[in-house]
């Protein structure tokens, strides 16, 4: 039987230093009963959870009166052991640290665990290797923890932290404060894409929606911003292909063909110079869950070595979510998704998403939000809603080569439409 991780001197630490300094509990705060390993702190941290819940003073009398009303104290080890604690030299920092050591070894316990459980379901064949895997990546994420608790702010940090924001854009007005996307009235309307805001840019096929992110990318990225891409439809081949016919600005067609001039091979090899030296990186691994897309994120961040400050994801409904009962459901699974790993790498997701075909019967093509492939989660989820619409795809004699970017959403700023170049060829 594998001895599981635990650290019981550090374990008592946290409760002597409750049991002399009840300030110590607002330190530990982010610990909860389970994470103890011995029995008997567990049900000795929830009596002091209670007696705090009520405004008790925490001390041996209340503590065991608590305990024994609980009809715990037995199990807690007896009036003896809860008296001990009061000797275990500890304060509020030490408390702090000791903490940290209790829950990351809880977190271990529980990885153990999880791995033990799938072993035990990987050798029943009943069990759909589809159900094994999406089950493990959802344990393995709970396990591991959301760390909420180090997201409580106070008022007085919250109003800090926007008053230092405010006095920063009043001094440099005209920056984008978010990632530039290369388009100067897009950037004006929405200050760039923001961190931690989940942006969709939804449009019908072959309307530009992976030829715009793409150029998005790699303007962040010439501005030493850390992009990544991960094409759940095109490989690593064809993506790098568009990349060069769109730095170098030479027919894509023809650079897949090999149809290159003797003058245009000073324009790819300065495309192919740029793109090398910039900090974008590609992952096309097929159908990939949202755990993927979490784990792929952190190798990027790890072969970077510094955080990532763009993701795109194309596009939405090619990523793989759990069992669930509807399609509604599932994508809603995966837009929930992706707007927490958002919040968590405090960086902009794009995430391509498809329309459905309610566009195409209508007299007026461009798109609104009820176009929304299973729409409502989306809507709801997203913090900018982008759509890209071409009259020239439908009616040929409109002006050909132009795109209207429809800002149809936008929780924190104005909605619009941004006219820009459309360079079908590259």
């Amino acid at each position: 039987m594998l001895d599981l991780p635990n650290d019981q001197d550090a374990e008592r630490s946290v409760l002597g230093a409750v049991m002399l300094d009840e300030r110590a509990l607002t330190a530990v705060g982010s610990l909860s009963p389970a994470d103890f390993w011995e029995p008997r702190h567990r049900v000795i941290f929830e009596a002091m959870q209670a007696l705090d819940g009520r405004g008790s003073a925490i001390d041996t009398v209340t503590l065991a009166d608590q305990l024994r009303s609980a009809g715990n104290l037995d199990v807690a080890g007896g009036l003896s052991y809860v008296a001990a604690l009061n000797v275990v030299t500890a304060t509020a920092a030490t408390a702090a640290h000791h903490a940290r050591i209790v829950g990351r070894l809880a977190i271990r316990r529980r990885v153990i665990d999880v791995a033990r459980r799938t072993l035990a379901l990987a050798a029943n064949e009943e069990i759909g290797t589809e159900d094994l895997v999406c089950g493990l990546q959802r344990e393995a994420l709970e396990a591991a923890g959301s760390g909420e608790g180090e997201r409580i702010s106070s008022a007085r940090e919250l109003a800090k932290e926007a008053s230092m924001q405010i006095e920063a854009m009043h001094e440099r007005p005209e920056d984008v404060r978010g990632v530039s996307t290369g388009l100067v009235d897009f950037d004006r309307m929405t200050g760039g894409l923001q961190k931690g805001e989940l942006v969709i840019v939804a449009a019908r096929p072959s309307m530009g929606k992976t030829a715009w992110c793409l150029n998005i990318a790699t303007n962040a990225a010439m501005h030493d911003t850390v992009a990544a891409v991960f094409s759940l439809e095109m490989s690593r081949r064809a993506l790098g292909m568009r990349l060069i016919s769109s730095e170098a600005r030479i027919s894509g067609s023809r650079l897949r063909a090999g149809r290159v001039g003797d003058d245009e091979w000073e324009q790819v090899a300065h495309a192919t110079s740029r793109l090398s030296n910039a900090p974008l990186w590609v992952d096309d691994s097929p159908s990939p869950s949202v755990f993927d897309l979490r784990v792929g994120c952190r190798r990027i961040q790890a072969k970077a070595r510094r955080p990532l400050g763009l993701v795109i994801v194309d596009y939405l409904q090619l990523v793989r979510a759990g069992r669930a009962e509807s399609r509604e459901q599932a994508v809603g699974e995966v837009t929930r998704g992706l707007k927490a790993l958002a919040k968590d790498l405090d960086a902009p997701v794009v995430a391509l998403s498809q329309l459905s075909r309610a566009v195409e019967k209508r007299e007026d093509k461009r798109p609104m939000l009820s176009d929304l492939r299973e729409s409502g989660s989306i809507e709801q989820e997203a913090d900018v809603v982008v759509f890209i619409h071409r009259e020239d795809y439908y009616d040929s004699s409109a002006p050909r080569g132009l795109a209207a970017i429809i800002v149809a959403k936008q929780r924190n700023g104005p909605t619009g439409v941004i006219r820009a170049a459309w360079h079908e060829e590259f």
